[in-house]
């Protein structure tokens, strides 16, 4: 059926003349994707070849081009008939949500700002993640203007992110499609995969879909796991830093007959020199040995059965404290203040669809998670203990109803059994808490230039009741390079008293919990409730006839309910239930220009302003910069014929002053702010052959640091004695090399 109607498409242009659409078509992967092309309301048509490429004439009642593919949401592409052949023209179909990222650009940069998608979609492919070490996925938004990294202390080493003012709990985070990094391992859990395991990671800001559940209060990341989409036979890559990092990851992916495709990753990662370049007595960075594994399959059946199943494994072991306790192993004359953790990781994950038909127009989908996290950790003279089982399952129905209507529905179910234990804690950390839900989503075009993503959805939660979730995103095209999207939706949000409060126990802190909460959990607390809302414009341009894209988008979020983390008594660390306002206000503008090929410019500005109600009334969220500036640039030698070739990646970040809350037992200190600073990262690549990559970079180039991240640092045993308030880099400048070698049919980066 194919050949014919590429026959009968190849004919159809021959009639038509010079003017043709020239293009790609890819999947979220990035992989060829083959696809139908046609324009709406013709007889007009082709297929896309092996390299997912077509060519097509323009007819002259053309208007939008559609782009079909088995197992992935349709795009569209308004065209006008006397701009005569457009090149270059790129599709990133988004997979169905039965076994989610959409983008169209003109050119190939490591990120895309997505015009099409009413979910407002921004995708960092391959290119982008290599344009930094990326060592986890809490450190692969070094080049990201929309989301933040930092530390949650100054002892621990743990990394965090925030997007939108809020901090990275609030955001779901979804791997391949399926939530992770929940609950225990909400902090964590960003280590569980390794950077160089990375395909892609797409983010959605604003309320997500519902598909994926109630949580996501400022959005969702998505992120798309490397080894199923290797080119490759065998991927290496290795890394050592100036700091004493070392790390190695081997990724093999294997075919087993014509159904089948396997893939093992390993990761092994070390550091333990000792360092303490601001002489407080305290190691600037943690010691650690980790290593992780994992094995995936993937199934392609005859007749539309499609599956991917994996199973991870990993054991992290982590440790920082006062230094002359590590110079003298352990024999010291006074009792030290140190923080150790052993984190052990196990999950098992399964999806499995069915297409009716070959254009994917119904489908059956299944999706099953089994997790296992375990954590033993000190934190000075306090031992946590959390151990989390918990199980998913989300079974999903998708239908094309009509021309542009579709339709998702199905039934999700979720059960975590917590056993939890910490130091002094007077109440009961152990539940078992289970959720029940069912949900539709409907995405309708009802115009060509206009398109409505409606979502519902109900849960029955054991803890807390009757949960509703409603969201709704919309597209308008003003014109075929402008378009504007809204959303808002509500989300929710199981608060984990201890694990999301890290940073409370790096230090001396007496915990408090209001005089009236009961000792079983969750201890009168509320589930946490918010609704988020956005607006954002997307317009593509030329600008001295290259590629150029603005955007500018604002999101407010509101907390109806909220757990507060209040410090702003020196000495204490509270948690009651919010009384008052507590919102989030962000606004941020991005322009990207290619000003000459191979080269690419990325400039962000964002503004926040996050509030919340605390028992001294409502003040500015600690440890938010209100502006932050974002400066990318990237450029690369044309290949040679040797298919060498260099790239260069440069990236500045300014971050405005924070405010701090007070650790001071002598100063009631209300209104103390951070410097201002900058910080400067670069990364120099050399492909000394198409598949074989070595590279070299820094980062915090400027060499800023906090001379004291950790108050009465020498005095550990005070009871002010707090390294929870950490505003930026705690260590210099960190100089590291590597290589990415890729063995079997090389993967070229253009």
């Amino acid at each position: 059926m194919k050949y014919i109607i590429a026959l009968i498409a190849s004919i159809s242009i021959w009639n038509i003349g010079q003017a043709q659409v020239k293009g790609v078509v890819l999947d979220d992967e990035g992989n060829p994707a083959y696809a139908l092309v046609y324009y709406k309301g013709t007889q007009l048509g082709t297929v896309t070849n092996e390299e997912g490429e077509f060519s097509i004439g323009i007819p002259k009642e053309a208007k939008w081009l559609m782009i079909t593919s088995t197992g992935h949401y349709s795009d569209s592409l308004f065209i006008d008939p006397g701009l005569g052949t457009i090149r270059e023209v790129k599709f990133n179909l988004r997979e169905n949500s039965t076994l989610g990222t959409i983008h169209i650009d003109e050119h190939d940069g490591g990120t895309h700002i997505n015009g099409k998608d009413p979910q407002t979609f921004q995708v960092m492919n391959e290119k982008e993640l290599c344009k930094a070490a990326c060592c986890s996925l809490s450190e692969s938004f070094e080049t990201n203007g929309s989301v933040d990294a930092s530390f949650t202390d100054g002892i621990t080493g743990t990394r965090q992110i925030k997007m939108l003012g809020l901090d990275g709990k609030y955001t779901q985070i979804l791997f391949d499609n399926m939530p992770a990094v929940r609950g225990i391992s909400s902090t964590l859990g960003l280590s569980f995969l390794p950077g160089p395991w990375i395909n892609s990671i797409s983010i959605a800001k604003g309320a997500g879909s519902v598909v994926h559940g109630y949580e996501g209060v400022t959005g969702q990341i998505n992120v798309a796991h490397k080894a199923a989409t290797m080119k490759e036979n065998l991927f290496l890559n290795m890394y050592a830093s100036s700091a004493g990092r070392y790390e190695t990851n081997i990724l093999s992916n294997q075919a087993i007959g014509e159904k089948w495709n396997y893939q093992l990753q390993a990761h092994g990662s070390s550091s333990q020199k000792l360092y303490d370049t601001n002489s407080d007595g305290f190691l600037d960075n943690p010691l650690f040995k980790n290593y992780l594994l994992r094995n995936a399959w993937q199934y392609t059946g005859a007749k539309g059965l499609r599956g991917e199943y994996g199973f991870s494994y990993g054991q992290f072991n982590t440790e920082s404290g006062q230094i002359n306790y590590y110079r003298n192993q352990g024999v010291v004359p006074f009792t030290p203040w140190i923080s150790n953790s052993q984190t052990e990781h196990a999950e098992f994950t399964a999806k499995t669809g069915y297409m009716f038909d070959e254009h994917g127009h119904k489908s059956l989908g299944s999706q099953i998670n089994i997790g296992y996290n375990k954590q033993v950790a000190q934190y000075g003279y306090r031992y946590y203990e959390g151990i989390q089982k918990s199980a998913r399952i989300n079974l999903l129905f998708a239908n094309e109803m009509a021309e542009g209507y579709n339709i998702t529905a199905g039934l999700s179910a979720k059960a975590d059994d917590y056993r939890e234990s910490l130091t002094s804690f007077i109440g009961n950390l152990n539940r078992v808490e289970t959720t029940y839900g069912v949900f539709g989503e409907l995405n309708a075009n009802p115009t060509e230039r206009l398109q409505i993503v409606a979502g519902m959805r109900a849960d029955e939660n054991n803890l807390y009741g009757l949960i509703l979730t409603p969201r709704i995103h919309a597209r308008y095209s003003i014109t075929e390079k402008t378009s504007v999207k809204i959303s808002s939706g509500k989300a929710y949000r199981s608060p984990q008293m201890v694990v999301d409060h890290l940073s409370a126990l790096a230090g001396n802190r007496t915990w408090n919990l209001p005089p009236n909460a009961t000792t079983e959990y969750p201890f009168g607390f509320q589930m946490e409730e918010a609704v988020n809302s956005g607006i954002v414009l997307v317009h593509n341009t030329k600008l001295f006839h290259r590629t150029a894209t603005f955007t500018i988008d604002a999101f407010h979020t509101n907390f109806q309910n909220q757990l507060v983390a209040d410090y702003e008594t020196a000495g204490t660390f509270s948690l009651y239930n919010l009384s008052g306002k507590s919102f989030a206000n962000a606004v941020q503008t991005d322009f990207t220009f290619s000003p000459i090929k191979r080269s690419e410019i990325r400039l962000a500005y964002r503004w926040l302003d996050a509030q919340t109600t605390y028992t001294a009334g409502l003040k500015e969220r600690p440890l938010v910069a209100k502006h932050r500036v974002f400066i990318n640039l990237a450029y690369a030698t044309k290949e040679n014929a040797k298919s060498q070739k260099w790239n260069f990646d440069f990236t500045a970040r300014w971050l405005g002053s924070q405010r701090l809350a007070n650790q001071s037992d002598y100063v009631v200190a209300s209104n103390i702010y951070s410097p201002a600073y900058w910080t400067l990262n670069a990364q120099v690549s050399f492909f000394a052959k198409a598949n074989l990559e070595f590279y070299a970079g820094g980062e915090n180039l400027t060499g800023y640091m906090i001379h004291h991240p950790i108050h009465l640092s020498e005095n550990p045993s005070s009871e002010f004695f707090d390294a929870s308030q950490v505003y930026g880099p705690m260590f210099g400048a960190n100089y590291y090399v590597g290589l990415r070698w890729r063995i079997g049919q090389a993967t070229k980066t253009e």
